[in-house]
């Protein structure tokens, strides 16, 4: 529209066989330039077919779908320096309930926040620099889905994530070593002996994670990884019997990764005209 504005609406017809019924998602968007920033907004319908796990009992649910809007400001990349600022309000609508066995589509919710990125770095000589990158998230998100019968907070959405990431790359040692800390609120759970429904939330997550990249030839680079060297003992929720035991309570056992730490080491050999360190 002009130099520094940006319009773009368009639309994508879809027609499902599965449910048998068409839709029409509009969707529009606008850029705008300000000096070294790009401020974006979008909005727009989407949808997608429900899992097939309940449609083996259910092959008339119809398609779940979302209207997003998204508001974002970035900056030109300058080096380093990169800043990224998104806020976001999505609406759920026929999402797939359950209900005394039997699956429906009329599950409903939202789910709204902010996520921010910022990422910088400095050389200290020729080969030598430290990049680092903060990032940060809020969530806000409660759903009718499942066998919840009413809104709730998901198990799987914490409200805050955070991460701390640092990388040194030193060209004369042929290497890059990389640090991440990587944290987040307490996930939502539900606990049968209390009120209400998802009514607890587990501990905070932490997870302190290392890496090495090393050129060990023209044509072949060593990476290794490891995560959570600290061996926090992070749990994700809990898992309740459906019955009670002899002394009157349900039993809970904690739901965790198969492996609290786990690290990899690859090898990657170039085959192609180029060599490992292009």
């Amino acid at each position: 529209m002009s130099d520094n504005l940006f319009f773009n609406v368009s639309s994508r017809i879809k027609y499902t066989s599965q449910s048998k019924d068409w839709a029409v998602l509009p969707r529009i968007a606008i850029d705008y330039r300000i000096k070294e920033f790009t401020i974006s907004a979008t909005a727009g319908k989407y949808q997608q077919t429900s899992a097939k796990q309940y449609l083996v009992y259910n092959e008339h649910l119809t398609q779940e779908n979302t209207m997003q809007y998204v508001l974002s400001m970035q900056n030109a990349i300058t080096n380093y320096r990169v800043f990224r600022a998104e806020l976001y309000y999505k609406k759920y609508d026929k999402l797939v309930t359950m209900y005394n066995n039997a699956f429906q589509s009329d599950g409903d919710g939202y789910s709204k926040g902010i996520d921010l990125l910022y990422k910088d770095g400095f050389s200290f000589s020729k080969g030598k620099s430290l990049e680092y990158m903060l990032t940060y998230s809020y969530n806000d998100s409660k759903r009718k889905y499942l066998e919840f019968q009413e809104r709730v907070r998901p198990d799987f959405a914490r409200k805050h994530n955070s991460s701390i990431i640092l990388k040194y790359t030193n060209l004369s040692l042929k290497s890059i070593w990389g640090i991440t800390n990587r944290f987040a609120s307490g996930r939502p759970y539900h606990d049968p002996t209390k009120p209400g429904m998802m009514n607890s939330k587990t501990s905070k997550y932490n997870s302190l994670d290392v890496s090495w990249t090393f050129l060990a030839h023209k044509r072949l680079i060593i990476h290794a990884s490891a995560s959570n060297i600290l061996n926090r003992d992070n749990v994700f929720g809990y898992h309740y019997d459906p019955a009670l035991n002899p002394g009157g309570k349900y039993e809970a056992k904690p739901i965790k990764s198969y492996m609290q730490q786990f690290f990899i080491i690859g090898f990657f050999f170039s085959l192609s005209g180029n060599v490992a360190y292009e």
